[in-house]
């Protein structure tokens, strides 16, 4: 099955991919998983996988043919979301970093153990849209490197101790190049590989789990190196800024415009 993805939206914790054919009318996509894309993910050897997310509720996943003759009209979308949600919401900040990661592939060193992601999958990806994503960590994790997890200086959202002459993460008085952050998001943002053929991000500057207007050391933590666009707003809460922004998702995924 060969796939050409419009559209990855992180969404968080321990995430999980989704293929979804997007047949259905705007008013929202309705779950579980079709038997038709339950039967094709057993043949495939993903039955163990957990893709249909029961536990989660009737939409912790969602799409895939209705019955074998359909015709399929959109590319799919993956969906990368949290485990104590549905595929409609996010939690946590930390799935922008692991999505763009999987998407790059090589090996990943994380404090749970190390693994082989295998090679990009960049090629097969027509659009990668980040919303809210701490790319170059957090400031509320400058003084926290173990507590939470989350904040960790290997796989996590440690911004940094300093940068060059600065010493307060969300109250910088000049520029600096940031430097000896999280692990996995300075080798992400070091990597020239693009994470697809358009790639776009989108932040708001009141976001209440980013903080700090969103800036990490004076610059917008939500940027992603390469980015062909961006949009910011000055009103959304961190889950507004994907319950309301529906229309500049459509538009940067069908028209690569936001």
């Amino acid at each position: 099955m060969a796939l050409t993805i419009r559209l990855s939206l992180f969404l968080l914790s321990s995430a999980s991919f989704v293929c979804v054919s997007i047949s259905q009318k705007v008013g929202g996509p309705k779950g579980p998983l079709t038997s038709h894309f339950i039967d094709w993910l057993a043949a495939h050897g993903y039955e163990q996988d957990q893709f249909e997310r029961p536990e989660i509720g009737p939409n912790g996943s969602f799409g895939g043919k209705r019955r074998h003759g359909e015709q399929i009209t959109n590319e799919p979308v993956i969906f990368i979301h949290g485990n104590g949600d549905t595929a409609l919401y996010t939690q946590a900040p930390l799935a922008t970093g692991w999505s763009r990661k999987v998407l790059k592939g090589g090996e990943l060193i994380g404090t749970d153990g190390n693994c082989s992601l295998g090679p990009p999958l960049t090629k097969h990806i027509d659009t990668f849209l980040g919303i809210s994503g701490p790319n170059y960590g957090l400031c509320v994790c400058q003084l926290a490197q173990t507590v939470p997890a989350w904040c960790n200086a290997l796989d996590g959202l440690y911004p940094g101790y300093t940068c060059q002459d600065q010493m307060l993460c969300g109250y910088t008085a000049g520029n600096c190049k940031q430097e000896n952050y999280s692990a996995l998001l300075e080798k992400l943002n070091n990597d020239s590989a693009r994470e697809a053929e358009h790639v776009y991000a989108m932040w708001s500057d009141v976001d209440e789990v980013l903080l700090f207007r969103g800036l990490t050391w004076g610059k917008p933590t939500s940027r992603i190196p390469g980015m062909n666009g961006r949009w910011i707003s000055d009103r959304n809460s961190h889950i507004a800024m994907k319950d309301l922004t529906e229309l500049r998702q459509y538009e940067a995924v069908v028209h690569h415009s936001i």
